[in-house]
């Protein structure tokens, strides 16, 4: 009988010594092991935003669309108190390679891309990855990488505009083309949904397509001179916002109204981004057709953050882009 008591106290001893050794010294806790996994960290009481930081690798910065991006990255961070760093290569590759190597250096917890040169830096996204840092890609995706992106669909906004022009204009006529920054996906995409309902309009002929790199001053010197060629266009299709404003004003100081709705000299369509009080302005007398298309600052943080949160994120998603008309323009402002 002792000797069976003696036994049952040496069982209960060891299985209180066991438990004990599965527990760690008062006011510590396990520190849960690093996956590697990009879908990340705490939720509810326990998110801290302060304790994380966001990296923006941006490719170039030269055109309103561009520097919308960067402020909304900016003032979003600063609404959910999450510390950034943000890099601008000037439409460098070897620059933004260099940007992306320093900000995993850093130790970026999530990383949004935006980028002219998505051919160049996919294996500097990819080492991102490999380190364990989601990446987030805004509008053109970068290729070779599985990463999470934002995007539009650059095709079919461009159908969306180039079926409003040619309607405009009666299913005839001349129109001058003005294309954007070389080697941009978006421009590209944005030229490809065109020339797909161009080929529907038989009598509609496109006499010049010339790059204008998105720069206003270059549209409007570009566009005076096609109008000696050309006199007698009726519509004018740009790629971008500035390249549109541009154009117009060479359009009257050249002698010719401007009216989006067909009933001018000319009708003149923005594939851009609806940006800015002029734009806004032009809109609203009847003198362009413009569309509001994604900037991707806000919605590229908040994706972040979700992240960051350990919820789930969809891989791609495509915002949706919208017309602009006098009648809603003030929506917009």
């Amino acid at each position: 009988m002792k000797k069976k008591s003696i036994l049952a106290l040496l069982i209960v001893f060891l299985m209180v010594l066991s438990m004990t050794g599965c527990q760690s010294p008062a006011g510590e806790s396990t520190p849960a092991p690093n996956t590697g996994s990009d879908e990340v960290q705490p939720s509810g009481d326990d998110w801290d935003p302060s304790k994380y930081l966001i990296g923006f690798s941006q490719g170039w910065n030269g055109v309103e669309f561009c520097q919308t991006m960067r402020s909304e990255i900016e003032e979003t961070c600063k609404k959910y108190n999450i510390p950034l760093v943000s890099t601008d290569a000037n439409d460098s590759a070897e620059k933004q390679i260099a940007d992306i190597e320093d900000l995993i250096t850093r130790g970026v917890d999530v990383l949004l891309v935006a980028t002219y040169k998505p051919e160049a830096i996919g294996n500097a996204c990819q080492k991102a990855m490999d380190a364990g840092i989601p990446v987030i890609v805004l509008s053109t995706a970068v290729h070779g990488i599985d990463s999470y992106l934002l995007t539009c669909d650059a095709f079919d906004i461009g159908v969306m505009a180039a079926e409003y022009l040619f309607e405009k204009m009666g299913g005839e006529g001349q129109f001058i083309h003005l294309s954007g920054k070389e080697g941009s996906t978006v421009n590209a995409e944005r030229t490809r949904g065109m020339m797909s309902v161009l080929e529907k309009y038989p009598d509609i002929e496109m006499v010049a397509s010339m790059a204008c790199n998105y720069d206003r001053t270059l549209s409007l010197t570009t566009t005076e001179d096609l109008l000696k060629v050309y006199p007698n266009v009726t519509g004018l299709y740009a790629n971008n916002d500035d390249m549109a404003l541009g154009a117009i004003q060479a359009l009257e100081e050249f002698g010719k109204v401007c009216k989006a709705d067909g009933t001018g000299d000319v009708v003149v369509v923005s594939v851009g981004d609806g940006l800015g009080s002029e734009l806004f302005d032009r809109v609203a007398d009847g003198s362009l057709y413009a569309q509001r298309n994604p900037t991707y600052g806000v919605e590229g943080v908040e994706t972040a953050i979700k992240l960051l949160k350990g919820e789930t994120v969809e891989k791609i998603v495509s915002l949706p882009g919208y017309p602009m008309t006098p009648e809603n323009i003030d929506t917009f402002r």
